[in-house]
């Protein structure tokens, strides 16, 4: 079980255990918070009965930081407490909610604790944003209480920091053992103050002793929210943790609105209608953000293929190799015969292929295909009016392209003639129909999805024997029309692109989120054996010219060595087992023009690849 996981568990224990705190609270008379705070800390002597599970004897600094969480965390209860008891629970709590996740990440980069990744920071925006909704839908006593609810925060940050540091100094049994002795010491330090010590007497020996046993009772149940919050900072982020807080917030509204309605004398809250409608809108967030985490971290722990484990392939481009003023050739063979890839996509241009209307030059493309055919090299073939590479539709200059019923005509023969000539071929693996057809971008005239399954249904009546793969834009693409189309699928995989708005840009997605993408649309489309595939990882500069119309330095800028191996590693972490790599036309110009380091690298990954399967 995650980290998450037991978060999130562990803040609905805690949220039953405020709710009843507040109930309590409202039972006895104000100024009670010291004595509460007191044997809340004095329970904690309890976990001393873990030491002969696990103990390992701690460094003097390792003992000097547990006695620093202690004091820090009964500060954090007097904050918490003395907040709660000023102002309506759902709100107050949701106030903490918002502010101390942030609390939280600002403390941990004070003091180095790893940065969010992306898919994190969003999870953590939605369930903070919530907590903040939560407390803004509220009339509240805000004065009353932002004071308390902002020292409670800071110190529940410190204490969730150094939690960390602690934890990974040492193990969690030793630990938790010393932060929870340091807690009791710190209760135990209060008695020395005789204000606080006569409240915590008084207040104790006013104390019904049915009251007594639902706080004992209490107490127990918020011990195994915190010692379960504690194991899961252990093994997450301190930040993360806290924002699931939210779920908390989730807890204590749902029971605050129950019990206000059916039990008004233990709790009476305000939940007017925009309240309840805010709050909701609250809870919806905190939900998704919760979900994201949850969906993050079950995909961060499934095995990642080591590099030998993954069918490695590349798409080539014969009219980008002559772009960048390459003997084509030259490089294909290079290709083949060096870097050895798994599997190759080709690309059949239309204007290359049938230069004039009816008259077919296959001469280039039979060449691929042989040489491929010679080293058992199984090949996607791409074909239809838009395929890989810059303008993406590639029309001969015979073809009436405005007429569109003329150009589907034309576009159906032309298939006829291409699925003919090269079905037979040995080591054909994949038809692809179409190039990403869902995403806008080249020189295309319109209709491209209309006539796409009408163009998958004619090819495969035209070749039962070979599947069909259809692809889509990895990050923004719906992916689901084309897996249902498909008989297999291709996602691309970009990390940095450029556009003229907002020029390049990183964009903001995890390795994971194509492993959960890829799950849901198996379910969605009801495939699950269908073949997914990374059908293009970018590896090459995206500016905003062509490369061939860049200088070597404008290249290298916009894509520099390390991000062409921070972008292999990427694509190996999707979990993916056949990936294609995109751009090898550019490693091969690099390569003779004195830089090998990328074809070196990709030499390198591919001698361990496997064959497709």
């Amino acid at each position: 079980m995650s980290g998450i996981t037991l978060a999130l568990l562990a803040q609905f224990i805690i949220g039953v255990s405020i709710v009843i705190d507040k109930a309590f609270l409202k039972e006895r008379k104000s100024g009670n918070v010291f004595a509460y705070v007191f044997w809340m800390g004095v329970f904690n002597l309890v976990t001393l009965l873990v030491l002969p599970f696990g103990f390992i004897e701690p460094s003097l600094n390792e003992i000097l930081l547990s006695l620093f969480i202690g004091v820090m965390f009964v500060l954090a209860l007097v904050f918490y407490y003395t907040a709660i008891e000023r102002g309506e629970i759902s709100n107050t709590a949701a106030l903490f909610g918002g502010i101390g996740p942030l609390a939280t990440l600002l403390v941990g980069n004070v003091f180095f604790i790893t940065a969010l990744t992306s898919s994190e920071k969003i999870a953590f925006g939605f369930m903070t944003i919530g907590g903040l909704l939560m407390f803004l839908t509220d009339k509240t006593r805000f004065r009353q209480t932002i004071f308390w609810v902002v020292m409670a925060s800071l110190s529940f940050a410190f204490v969730s920091v150094f939690e960390k540091h602690l934890f990974n100094g040492t193990n969690f049994l030793t630990g938790f053992a010393m932060i929870r002795f340091g807690v009791f010491l710190s209760s135990m330090a209060m008695l020395l103050v005789p204000v606080w010590r006569k409240q915590i007497f008084t207040r104790t020996l006013e104390t019904s002793k049915k009251s007594r046993w639902y706080y004992l009772f209490n107490r127990a149940l918020a011990g195994i929210g915190s010692v379960l919050i504690s194991y899961s900072i252990s093994l997450d982020h301190p930040a993360l943790i806290n924002a699931t807080e939210g779920f908390r917030y989730v807890t204590i509204f749902i029971l605050a609105i129950f019990l206000s309605v059916w039990i008004p004398r233990l709790l009476r809250e305000n939940f007017s209608r925009w309240v309840v409608v805010g709050k909701t809108v609250a809870v919806i967030l905190i939900i998704l953000g919760s979900t994201l985490l949850i969906f993050q971290r079950y995909y961060e722990n499934q095995p990642v293929p080591e590099p030998a484990k993954i069918s490695w392939g590349v798409t080539f481009s014969q009219k980008m190799s002559q772009d960048l003023g390459l003997n084509w050739r030259n490089n294909y063979l290079a290709i083949l015969d060096e870097l050895k890839p798994s599997g190759l996509r080709l690309v059949a241009y239309w204007d290359l292929l049938e230069p004039k209307d009816g008259i077919y030059e296959f001469k280039d493309l039979d060449w691929q295909m042989e040489q491929a055919k010679n080293r058992n090299i199984p090949v996607i073939l791409t074909i239809g009016q838009k395929v890989p590479r810059w303008p993406e539709c590639h029309y001969p200059a015979w073809l009436d392209v405005d007429n569109r019923e003329t150009r589907e005509n034309e576009l159906t023969q032309y298939l006829a003639a291409i699925v003919g000539r090269y079905k037979n071929f040995p080591n054909l693996k994949y038809w692809q129909v179409e190039n990403e057809p869902y995403v806008i971008f080249g020189n295309c005239k319109p209709g491209v999805t209309r006539f796409l399954e009408k163009e998958v249904t004619f090819v495969r009546s035209q070749d039962q024997m070979h599947p069909i793969i259809l692809t889509d834009g990895g990050e923004w693409g719906g992916w689901y029309p084309v897996a249902r189309l498909g008989d297999a699928f291709g996602t691309t995989l970009y990390r940095k692109v450029s556009n003229r708005i907002f020029g390049a840009m990183s964009l903001y997605f995890t390795p994971e989120y194509y492993s959960f993408k890829r799950d849901m649309v198996k379910k969605m489309v009801g495939k699950s054996d269908q073949p997914f595939l990374v059908i293009e990882a970018g590896m090459e500069p995206w500016g905003q010219k062509q490369i061939y119309e860049m200088s070597p330095e404008e290249q290298i800028r916009h894509f520099t060595i390390e991000e062409f191996f921070q972008n292999l590693d990427f694509a190996r972490q999707t979990r993916f087992d056949q990936i294609y790599l995109w751009g090898v036309e550019w490693w091969y110009y690099q390569k003779l023009y004195g830089d090998s380091s990328y074809w070196l690298k990709i030499q390198e990954t591919f001698s361990g690849g496997q064959k497709l399967h």
